[in-house]
């Protein structure tokens, strides 16, 4: 058994190192990518980013500014502390995982995912960045309980697609949703292994927190908008600070002066 699995892993590494990663970096492929799927990689200083030219947001940021608030998920990793499994629900196009994986000393992640666009693109970004074989990715929402969900898709910001709401383009696809605890049961994964789970799922974090009761106490940092987001401050009862994301670091506070409501626009919050 143990011969027949290095003899998978030779073959495994054999096909990325000589026929993908030599595929994807061709201008062929990049062609391909421009003039067929409406993508394009980026060369940075310290990695490549493939994107959509058609996102005019995370994509746009990418092309003209090199970088997607890497100076916030630095801090955020710095106050974090822990290391191990980097747990990424929302995963879009796979920036924080690069961040987090390249230069956050995390071992390995955990993607979920449902947008058949950002699919693709998170899978290419980890294969141009030499991180395949350290990242599972589920291509599916995470939810309350397992099933299938209606995501409506925003073509213009296609990280602003959601489950809960039409961004007007009119557009939608059914995608498969799963429990993020019945998925971290069947992989072997438990809570002691997970150094950080980030979320952004344009207002269904209610939902995916629900569906994992063991991610209680967990380093976790989540996007709260007022005008999308359905959470309560009952939901994060299980944490005992918490903090407002900057690039300059954060500042921690106890959760009894945790008031959610409190907040009337967008922000990232991390809690521990």
């Amino acid at each position: 058994m143990g011969f027949l699995k290095t003899l998978e892993k030779s073959a495994r590494n054999f096909r990325d190192e000589r026929i993908i990663k030599p595929l994807i970096r061709s201008r062929y492929f990049q062609r391909h990518l421009y003039e067929e799927a409406g993508a394009l990689i980026v060369e940075l200083d310290d990695h490549r980013c493939a994107v959509s030219i058609r996102d005019q947001c995370i994509g746009k940021a990418i092309r003209q500014e090199k970088g997607w608030f890497r100076e916030e998920t630095m801090a955020v990793f710095e106050a974090a502390a822990r290391r191990g499994i980097f747990v990424d629900v929302g995963a879009n196009i796979g920036t924080q995982t690069i961040y987090a994986l390249k230069f956050g000393g995390f071992e390995r992640a955990i993607c979920f995912e449902p947008h058949p666009e950002h699919l693709w693109i998170l899978k290419a970004n980890m294969a141009i960045n030499d991180l395949t074989d350290r990242v599972t990715i589920m291509e599916a929402a995470a939810g309350r309980e397992p099933g299938e969900a209606r995501l409506f898709l925003n073509t213009l910001n296609t990280g602003a697609s959601s489950l809960l709401h039409d961004g007007g383009s009119g557009v939608a696809v059914d995608v498969p949703v799963v429990r993020i605890e019945d998925v971290m049961a069947d992989l072997g994964v438990s809570p002691d292994e997970i150094g950080l789970v980030w979320m952004d799922v344009e207002g269904f974090e209610g939902d995916a927190i629900a569906g994992w009761p063991s991610m209680a106490g967990l380093p976790f940092c989540v996007e709260y908008s007022p005008a999308i987001n359905r959470l309560s401050n009952d939901v994060f009862a299980c944490w005992k600070e918490w903090a407002v994301v900057h690039k300059d670091g954060v500042i921690w506070n106890s959760m009894p002066e945790f008031d959610i409501s409190k907040f009337d626009r967008q922000v990232d919050f991390l809690f521990r």
